[in-house]
C-alpha cells in the first residue's frame, strides 16, 4: 500500500535526516516503511532478503518506530551502484507489503553561462537536481545511484 502524499512527504524528510545524520549516501539509500511493531527480527531479515539480495550487498542502517507514521521503519543502505528501476516499490510480507521509498537524483545537462573550467566536454555545465515530487520518491522515475 503506497503512502498518502503527506506520509510520503514525512518519508523523505526521514529519509534525508537520517541519511545528514548518519553519514550516509542518500543516493544509494532506502526507507522502507509500514513495518509491524510487532515484527521480530526474523520476519523482517527474510522478506528484506527475498525482495533486496538480488539488488547486491545491502546493511540494515537504522530500525524504528515513528508516531508520526503509525509503524516502524527502516533504513537501508546498498553498497554498490544500484539501477533504480530494479528497487521494488514494495517488500511482500504475510502481513502487508512494506513500502519502499527513496529520493531520485536525476542529473541532466544544461546550457548556462559561467567562466571557464566550469563546464564539461560537451560545452554545458553538469546540474544535480534532488528536488523530487513525491511520485518521484516512490520510484516512478529511476536512474543509477553512484556509491562509494
Amino acid at each position: 500500500m503506497l503512502p498518502s502524499s503527506k506520509s510520503s512527504a514525512v518519508a523523505l524528510a526521514i529519509l534525508q535526516d537520517w541519511c545528514r545524520w548518519m553519514g550516509v549516501n542518500a543516493q544509494c539509500s532506502v526507507l522502507i516503511l509500514g513495518i509491524p511493531d510487532d515484527c521480530e527480527e526474523e520476519e523482517f531479515q527474510e522478506a528484506l532478503q527475498a525482495a533486496l539480495r538480488p539488488l547486491g550487498r545491502y546493511r540494515v542502517i537504522c530500525k524504528v518506530f515513528r508516531r508520526e507514521l503509525g509503524a516502524k521503519v527502516a533504513l537501508v543502505e546498498f553498497a554498490g551502484n544500484v539501477d533504480q528501476h530494479l528497487i521494488p516499490q514494495e517488500i511482500p510480507n504475510n502481513r502487508g507489503p512494506w513500502t519502499v521509498m527513496f529520493p531520485i537524483f536525476l542529473h541532466r545537462d544544461v546550457d548556462e553561462g559561467g567562466g571557464a573550467g566550469e563546464k564539461g566536454v560537451s560545452g554545458k555545465t553538469r546540474v544535480s537536481i534532488s528536488d523530487v515530487e513525491v511520485a518521484g520518491v516512490i520510484g516512478a522515475v529511476g536512474g543509477s545511484c553512484r556509491c562509494r
